[in-house]
């Protein structure tokens, strides 16, 4: 799949997702809640977030991957 790689324990990595079109991720307060609610249960063992932007048609992550963390597609 196109854009994606193998990442490396205790590196940084911005991440990027644009919505398609003209539509949006985040339609309304919930959605915003909702995503980050279900980035921090998933992420919470193998990913350091230092910073984040939820847009209402993108977002932007800046992560670091924690040590001894395997991440596989």
């Amino acid at each position: 799949m196109k854009g994606l790689v193998n990442f490396e324990s205790n590196q940084f990595y911005h991440i990027v997702n644009h919505a398609v079109g003209n539509e949006n991720l985040f339609r309304n307060a919930d959605n915003y809640k909702y995503f980050l609610d279900r980035y921090i249960h998933h992420t919470i063992d193998a990913i350091e977030t230092y910073s984040y932007c939820l847009i209402p048609n993108h977002f932007h992550l800046q992560n670091k991957i924690s040590l001894n963390t395997i991440l596989e597609y």
